[in-house]
C-alpha cells in the first residue's frame, strides 16, 4: 500500500505546489 500511496502523494504535492492541506487531505481520502 505504501508503494502505491507514496508516489501518488508526491505527484500531488508537486503538481499542486500551492500547499493547500485541504487538497492533500482530499487526495488521501480518495486513495484510501
Amino acid at each position: 500500500l505504501r508503494d502505491r500511496f507514496e508516489p501518488v502523494e508526491m505527484d500531488h504535492l508537486v503538481v499542486d505546489n500551492s500547499g493547500t492541506e485541504a487538497a492533500t487531505e482530499r487526495r488521501v481520502a480518495e486513495v484510501f
